[in-house]
């Protein structure tokens, strides 16, 4: 996945970052709706890398039927290469993924463009 994220200056060792987002879909003459949400914190140990976790959750409105959830909590680790306005980012990241019956565990990796805007 390569995602792109302004941002307005570059990160420096003891820096803190924090991305939020949500999301709501019901098609209309459908009996399935979802909600998801999506925090994920980031610190940086030093100027280039960063740890931290990324916490998601989605949870599936059924009519007539019983409700679902699914939930994910990942740390990961990531990388950022470069000091010009666009910069890439390597990272990898390991955890769990659950919901109201059982639970997994997921590995992966990532990649992201963040790109310093003007300012």
């Amino acid at each position: 996945m390569v995602t792109p994220v302004n941002t307005v200056a570059p990160q420096f060792q003891g820096n803190k970052e924090i991305e939020v987002a949500a999301g709501l879909v019901h098609a209309t003459g459908s009996n399935v709706g979802s909600f998801s949400g999506d925090v994920r914190f980031g610190y940086y140990v030093l100027p280039r890398p960063s740890l931290g976790v990324h916490q998601s959750q989605t949870y599936h409105f059924i009519d007539d039927g019983p409700d679902t959830w699914l939930a994910s909590t990942v740390p990961f680790i990531e990388y950022s290469c470069g000091h010009d306005k666009v910069r890439p980012c390597l990272g990898t990241l390991v955890g769990g993924v659950y919901n109201d019956d059982e639970g997994s565990g997921t590995f992966g990796g990532r990649t992201a463009e963040r790109r310093r805007g003007a300012g």
